[in-house]
């Protein structure tokens, strides 16, 4: 019974210390940063480029979207225990021997009516027109996109959402996963990229209702500022009319007293 007892306690422990860094905004510095030598160390270690992945068409429409990626090759090396590792790409890999790195090569995964990957930005080709579109010129990391083909069927809209990492919110000095989520909103060839939650805001869940043309999404606010989101924080939830024809504008509403 005493051993049993024991090990309770000790796995309680563990659990205790785990923190798990996904989602998390920091006001203050918390992070030790890399020193100035580790940081060289890391440029001349690593090469990156940017490419752009093969084309996709959404069913229904005339648009070809080009992802546009990362890749990032580590060469070998001792300080990270002869590890290679990369990011930027979700899947497929190459390299040409344990001397000379390892790196992947693929940026975006399409099924249906979602895009998901590691993209930086998109290229909106209109086949129609001739043209061709840029998603943003900020330094951003899209996670997913999703074409709303129910709305597309019952309205003619063509719209897409995205997850978007675009602030450094755990300032750690990299754009990943682990910052915080954004919801952001554009029209079929990229124009009217907009963001639809405020910063610093954690994205919990969203939704579209096809029949109202509607999207509602709720986020929660770190108002206490003790750097995690908990109960003592404030809730928002949000309503966007997709039947808009100029920008889409995020309304908070509640029915609460």
């Amino acid at each position: 019974m005493k051993k049993i007892t024991l090990f309770i306690l000790i796995s309680m422990i563990i659990l205790a210390c785990t923190n798990t860094e996904q989602g998390r905004v920091v006001h203050a510095e918390t992070k030790t940063k890399l020193s100035n030598e580790q940081a060289n160390e890391e440029e001349q270690d690593s090469f990156s480029m940017q490419v752009m992945d093969l084309p996709i068409q959404f069913e229904g429409t005339n648009i070809l979207l080009h992802p546009i990626g990362e890749i990032i090759e580590y060469p070998y090396s001792k300080r990270r225990g002869n590890k290679m590792f990369s990011f930027g790409s979700s899947s497929g890999s190459s390299g040409s021997g344990s001397g000379s790195g390892y790196m992947k090569t693929s940026i975006s995964r399409h099924s249906g009516n979602s895009l998901n990957g590691d993209m930086r930005n998109i290229k909106f080709e209109d086949t129609k027109k001739g043209t061709v579109n840029t998603l943003t010129d900020k330094d951003i990391y899209i996670n997913r996109m999703i074409f709303l083909h129910d709305l597309h069927e019952k309205t003619g809209k063509q719209l897409l959402i995205y997850s978007v990492y675009d602030k450094d919110t755990n300032g750690d000095k990299v754009l990943n996963r682990n910052d915080l989520e954004s919801l952001y909103i554009s029209r079929i060839d990229g124009t009217d990229f907009q963001k639809l939650n405020k910063d610093n805001h954690k994205l919990i869940q969203w939704k579209i209702l096809t029949a109202m043309e509607k999207l509602y999404f709720r986020t929660v606010e770190d108002t206490n500022q003790n750097d995690k989101f908990d109960k003592d924080d404030t809730f928002y939830n949000y309503q966007v009319d997709l039947n808009s024809s100029d920008n889409f504008t995020a309304e908070k509403y509640t029915f609460l007293d």
